[in-house]
């Protein structure tokens, strides 16, 4: 199973490319997890990380604070290639994925 890695600037420019190669992304563009044919379509949407610092709002529950990595992430699976409407939003495999799926 080949997972490919796509990113795009925004949530409808990422649907779009979707839906031009085939992968339709659902109903009204909501992301979701489903099966398009022999393509297994992850929408992730915003990707946040720990910048390192801490919250505390007055309630002494810290918690980490979180910025985006930026951009809209999506994760599609399949046995085969990458349709040609999504190699312009390829990633390389990332060290630590944010979400996979189990092969």
């Amino acid at each position: 199973m080949n997972a490919y890695y796509l990113k795009a600037n925004t949530a409808l420019e990422l649907t779009d490319a979707l839906d031009s190669a085939g992968l339709n992304t659902g109903d009204d563009n909501k992301p979701y997890y489903g099966q398009c044919g022999l393509f297994a379509v992850d929408f992730i949407g915003e990707i946040f990380e720990p910048t390192g610092n801490t919250l505390d709002e007055g309630t002494d529950d810290e918690r980490p604070e979180m910025a985006s990595v930026g951009g809209f992430h999506c994760n599609v699976y399949s046995t085969e290639s990458l349709p040609a409407p999504l190699a312009a939003y390829e990633l390389s495999a990332p060290t630590t994925p944010a979400r996979i799926i189990a092969a």
